[in-house]
């Protein structure tokens, strides 16, 4: 493959819209230097690739566009010459100058045209950056079904004589050419659920803490600080709070008993009402000292500021502000901070809020019978790509011969062991899904099962309760050979899964998941347990039984043959066994984790 994983499954999903333009997006690029506009690319079988980094595309054509200010540009590809591409999963406007990424413009997607006809537009693209020399725009992405900008098309007979605007399967085939017009421009910020909001400068104080994961040796993750909330060795760690507020500088201080072996994240945090409102228009000025000493700070070198669950504040509560470091993602320090006792931030902020009421989307309401029987299934995926998919996956599903066990795909299904304990759900009661003897420490292909980070890519329960208020998933707890490892008051459910309730608890490719605590890989069982309420009746007790794992672990796959991921997480849909063959080579961006090992690399 040209590009990481991190190239192609973006961090950032924003909600699907059925609109006919565009909101405006707001870029983060640099305007030092020559800044270049182009289209990303590639297809389903990697086949055909563009993403203007100095390799030899000589048989594609492409236009590009130097940005030079606000304005309308229009960037293409052509793909005559390469004798045209089968179809698209990923393409993109990308602005980059080789450095850093243009601050306080936006971006409208204008037109779209595939094969010289102008293609509808749905939906919401997303903006993110890449690896801090470029800023996307997401236009198509085969894997994450929020970001369907362009309708899924083909021609009626499959021929290659045009375009015809029929949804079929996520695809877009026959392709000769493509060309994206947009325009750069100030504006006003698209919120979350779609409407139009202006942004006004906030005179309010928010409680400010910092956010610390990091060894007092080796591995240990012994200092740990959320602002006194769960998770934070508080006793043994001085923290100096305070509040910010705009244009007034404030100083947030750490002093740990002993030097700090190593630093996994830090970074400074406010606590709002609802972190939807602040902007990402907001700016923050960030000193950093070590002991007494400043340390350079890139606040440049990642998002200004992001909501997320930080201690007992879930990301509806929490900002956090860019400034620190983090081991998976957005290093604003150069290196990790080691080697200190007292670490301190200086931080003067502009916080902006978004004013305007939103366009929401209301809920879906599928047909519920309060006197039915569902179902339940426990879901999986390594990074090594050993997994089970959800029960209604096309292809390796319930109605698969691939659902009885762990395994992975090298051309053909390979089973890899594994009990699985499914669930009846007849009424309100609690149920446990669950899979055992099954050794998630173990190796494949010398590599861990769980990867360098020891994270599931998913875990998961999909049900076939509908999406529907009137039933409820609450108090999901984790457990991990016995251990409790993570609870959800409120079931995290799918937000792409639109007909029936899947409960998520972890999905690297989804920011906005509560994080899992530290967790050791399971030897032996994870179960998974919760409540169900909206029945006309309460379901029978079960008996008491306990879960056999006396039956030796399935040893870790030694197979020589490449396998193959089952299900990507942006839709948490099955992917084209082609694309994920080249997928499994690379290493996906761990990213960081509140109280310890952490999910996405734009989290922390």
């Amino acid at each position: 493959m040209k590009k990481t994983m991190k190239k192609v499954f973006a961090s950032v999903l924003a909600l699907a819209l059925a609109v006919s333009t565009f909101s405006l997006m707001k870029l983060n690029a640099s305007a030092e230097g020559e800044t270049v506009a182009y289209l990303s690319f590639a297809d389903n079988a990697w086949s055909v690739q563009y993403w203007n980094d100095g390799n030899d595309y000589s048989p594609i054509v492409a236009t590009t566009a130097e940005v030079t200010g606000n304005g309308t540009y229009t960037v293409g590809l052509d793909f005559t010459e390469a004798g045209g591409a089968a179809d698209i999963a990923f393409f993109d406007v990308e602005i980059s100058n080789g450095e850093a990424a243009f601050p306080n413009s936006y971006m409208t997607i204008d037109s779209v045209k595939i094969n010289g006809e102008e293609i509808a537009l749905t939906g919401t693209p997303y903006t993110s950056s890449d690896d801090g020399v470029a800023t996307r725009t997401n236009l198509y992405n085969a894997w994450v079904s929020d970001v369907t900008t362009v309708e899924s098309a083909r021609t009626a007979d499959g021929s290659a004589d045009g375009i015809t605007p029929t949804p079929v399967d996520g695809t877009i085939t026959n392709i000769n050419t493509i060309e994206v017009t947009f325009t750069l421009g100030e504006g006003v910020l698209c919120n979350a659920a779609g409407g139009e909001v202006a942004t006004v400068l906030s005179e309010e104080s928010y409680p400010a803490f910092i956010a610390f994961g990091g060894d007092v040796e080796e591995g240990d993750w012994g200092f740990q600080y959320y602002g006194d909330g769960a998770g934070s060795n508080s006793g043994d760690i001085v923290a100096t709070n305070g509040e910010v507020k705009s244009g007034e500088t404030t100083t947030l201080t750490l002093e740990f008993p002993s030097e700090v072996y190593y630093t996994w994240f830090v970074a400074p945090c406010f606590v709002v009402e609802d972190a939807s409102k602040v902007s990402p228009e907001s700016t923050f000025d960030v000193k950093v000292f070590l002991d007494g000493e400043e340390v350079t700070t890139d606040v440049s070198a990642g998002k200004s500021c992001w909501a997320e669950g930080t201690g007992d504040y879930d990301e509806t509560k929490c900002v956090r502000i860019g400034g620190g470091y983090n081991e998976w993602g957005d290093k604003y320090l150069a290196e990790s901070p080691k080697g200190f006792k007292t670490i301190t931030f200086e931080i003067t902020p502009t916080i902006y809020l978004m004013s305007g009421e939103a366009s929401e989307e209301a809920a879906p309401q599928n047909e519920f019978d309060p006197n039915g029987t569902y179902h339940a299934y426990i879901g999986v995926q390594t990074p090594t790509w050993i997994f089970r998919n959800s029960f209604d996956d096309a292809t390796y599903g319930k109605d698969s011969d691939c659902f009885d066990q762990l395994g992975f795909v090298d051309g053909e299904w390979i089973a890899q062991g594994g009990s699985f304990t499914d669930v009846e759900i007849t009424g309100n009661g609690t149920y446990t899904v669950s899979v055992t003897g099954y050794d998630f420490s173990g190796q494949f292909e010398d590599q861990p099962i769980l990867g360098t980070d020891g994270l599931f890519n998913l875990l998961f329960v999909s049900t076939d309760l509908p999406v529907n208020d009137a039933v409820v998933i609450s108090n999901v707890v984790l457990k991990m050979d016995g251990k409790t490892i993570a609870e959800q008051e409120s079931a995290f459910l799918d937000p792409d899964s639109k007909e029936v309730q899947k409960v998520l608890l972890a999905n690297i490719w989804n920011n906005a998941i509560p994080e899992l605590p530290y967790y050791a890989a399971p030897t032996q069982s994870i179960e998974i347990s919760f409540d169900v309420s909206g029945f006309a009746n309460d379901a029978a007790p079960a008996p008491e039984t306990t879960p056999d794992t006396s039956s030796e672990s399935t040893p870790a796959p030694t197979d020589e043959s490449t396998p193959a991921p089952a299900e990507n997480s942006g839709s948490n849909t099955g992917l084209i066994i082609g694309i994920v063959i080249a997928v499994v080579v690379v290493i996906a961006v761990a990213a960081g984790v509140v109280v310890a090992k952490k999910k996405k690399g734009d989290t922390k």
